[in-house]
């Protein structure tokens, strides 16, 4: 598939899973002077190649402990350091170089959204607020096309409490939302997470306050 342009200054590339059926999904931010990937699946040396071409990434972004995924080739490659919620490090399968914490602002301009009840317990999203840009891992999925879901329940504790969990993204004014499984949604990403919410019957958080700070009581 290669590393394909998504909007300006995201890229992403793609390896399609045949037991789900969709794409797993990784991502190449450029943030200022940073290059950084998000939930990097495996890459091939041109699709490493490419990404140098942008730019070397320095920081490898891991949104839950079970899209570890390939970083610790893409650290050995680039030589790009590993972060994770604190809460999942211990269960990330390597070694990661630091955490994060729901709250945290990365590089200035990505804030940590922690997604209570999810599959993972350091589950988080990534909100870039100037940008009305959402990334998520496994808190929702982009299935079917055009639309946001979440995993099968066996895959959670409490599959109400997840979709509450998950809902709390809609009070977030996105335009697009780019997911770690299934298909990214490019334009009026808040109505599909509202979509969502009404789906399950689960009312979105208030909407974020001042400075994009994330929905409060994650």
């Amino acid at each position: 598939m290669g590393v394909k342009k998504l909007v300006d200054g995201i890229y992403g590339w793609a390896v399609f899973s045949q037991e789900k059926q969709y794409d797993f999904n990784s991502l190449y931010l450029t943030l200022g002077d940073e290059a950084v990937l998000v939930d990097p699946v495996p890459f091939t040396e041109e699709d490493a190649a490419e990404m140098e071409k942008l730019g070397k990434p320095s920081t490898i972004l891991i949104t839950n402990k079970d899209h570890r995924r390939a970083a610790p080739e893409a650290r050995k490659r680039f030589g790009a350091r590993i972060l994770v919620h604190a809460a999942d490090a211990a269960e990330l399968g390597c070694e990661a170089d630091g955490t994060f914490v729901h709250g945290d602002l990365l590089f200035g301009s990505v804030l940590v959204v922690h997604v209570p009840d999810a599959k993972s317990p350091g589950e988080s999203a990534l909100w870039l607020a100037s940008r009305r840009i959402l990334i998520v891992g496994d808190a929702l999925i982009g299935r079917p096309e055009g639309r946001l879901s979440l995993l099968p329940d066996l895959k959670y504790k409490d599959p109400a409490a997840a979709r509450r969990g998950a809902a709390r993204l809609a009070g977030l004014d996105a335009e697009i939302v780019l997911v770690g499984d299934g298909t990214p949604i490019l334009s009026n990403g808040r109505a599909a997470l509202e979509a969502f919410a009404r789906r399950f019957g689960v009312l979105p958080a208030p909407p974020p306050g001042p400075a994009g700070s994330p929905p409060p009581g994650c």
